[in-house]
């Protein structure tokens, strides 16, 4: 039964899950608003209740308490979470920038064949959206798909 994991390592998740919850002044509706697990989960993980969370559990309480991906694994597995980096300044002008000159070409989606998500869980890194911005500021302006003639 390598899926069911002791009461022990259970109550340790709960316990760094409280202590970030905390640390954030949420509740635990307002983590399951972030994308975090649902009231009941989050109680049932505190107490150390089994069975062990699954993989989609493990995920949201990553998203729903800010800590990078993997994090809650890593607890169950007698590490630590690891906080998601803050965005910085140039970080958030780079997102600005990058938003307008989306809006500006008129393109309404990106692929990203090929791209693999960063190690703070998002898509498109520092890297990768300066590409784009390169990309996307030698296009003229106005809708694109319009542009095209019909095949």
């Amino acid at each position: 039964m390598g899926d069911v994991l002791s009461s022990p390592e259970i109550a340790r998740l709960g316990t760094f899950m409280s202590a970030r919850r905390e640390e954030l002044a949420l509740t635990k509706e307002q983590v399951a608003e972030r994308g975090g697990p649902s009231p009941k989960s989050f109680t049932r993980i505190e107490r150390g209740l089994k069975p062990r969370p699954t993989g989609t559990t493990l995920a949201k309480i990553d998203q729903g308490l800010d800590w990078a991906l993997g994090s809650a694994a890593a607890v169950l597995a007698g590490g630590a979470p690891s906080v998601k980096p803050a965005y910085t300044q140039a970080d958030i002008e780079r997102h600005a920038r990058l938003v307008a000159e989306l809006q500006r070409t008129g393109v309404t989606s990106v692929a990203a064949r090929g791209i693999k998500p960063e190690a703070d869980g998002t898509q498109f890194g520092p890297d990768a959206v300066d590409a784009l911005l390169e990309l996307l500021e030698r296009m003229p302006d106005g809708p694109r798909r319009s542009d095209r003639p019909s095949s």
